[in-house]
């Protein structure tokens, strides 16, 4: 039986280091720190997930960008600690294509011999190592849209500040003058998170102003607790 490293409650779940230490036996990869962010709230925020205690039983790795995924997943074995693992789930962005975003995941995984799911959304069975993959491309649940700030804006579509985020972007279009950034849903993120009490320059430090608890994020915690 592998010797599980010590670790405590408190520690941090995250580990961004290339060649960091595994801590927990459930692992999640993610594309960069937005994403880590968002994922220890929801960890801790999500009553489904808080009854689990997933939090303190899962570690977040950021990969710092997608197209770091190939390279991460093809070191992962050699991590110190990776003899724990029991289960690990890779998160990212459908970006322009979910068809192919999965399909990418899954031959990184299977080219290293790691557990790949022949659906998205799912987990394998445990291999002989005793260890079960899942992959989920976001936004999913039949959300619109192709990252996770697409997730994260349907969450508060309801909320009025949506509605004044939406005509000052379509006000600043018009202006022939002023060219903004052809990402739509960062550009609303950005504007959202600016219009609150507090003011925060990302998603990632501003998700409590996110629902949390909206139906949106049901595939995705569904996925979360099958880890």
């Amino acid at each position: 039986m592998p010797i599980m490293p010590k670790t405590n409650k408190n520690e941090s779940i995250v580990n961004s280091k290339p060649n960091g230490t595994i801590s927990k036996e459930k692992i999640i990869i993610v594309e960069g720190n937005d994403e880590v962010n968002f994922f220890d709230y929801l960890l801790k925020n999500r009553s489904e997930l808080q009854a689990l205690d997933l939090r303190n039983k899962v570690q977040i790795i950021p990969i710092q960008g997608v197209n770091n995924m190939k390279k991460e997943l093809s070191v992962l074995k050699n991590r110190s600690g990776f003899d724990i693992v029991k289960s690990i789930a890779v998160i990212r962005d459908a970006d322009s294509n979910e068809a192919a975003a999965f399909e990418s995941v899954k031959n990184f995984l299977q080219a290293n011999n790691l557990p790949a799911p022949t659906t998205v959304g799912n987990f394998t069975d445990e291999n002989s190592d005793g260890i079960k993959g899942g992959i989920f491309v976001i936004p999913g649940n039949d959300i619109p849209g192709t990252m996770l700030e697409d997730l994260c804006l349907a969450s508060v579509h309801e909320n009025p500040i949506i509605n004044l985020v939406d005509s000052y972007i379509s006000e600043l279009q018009k202006l022939q003058e002023i060219e903004i950034s052809t990402n739509l849903s960062k550009t609303k993120i950005l504007v959202y998170l600016a219009s609150q009490k507090k003011i925060f320059s990302s998603l990632g430090t501003g998700v409590a102003n996110f629902d949390i608890t909206n139906i949106c994020y049901n595939s995705l915690v569904t996925f979360l607790t099958a880890m």
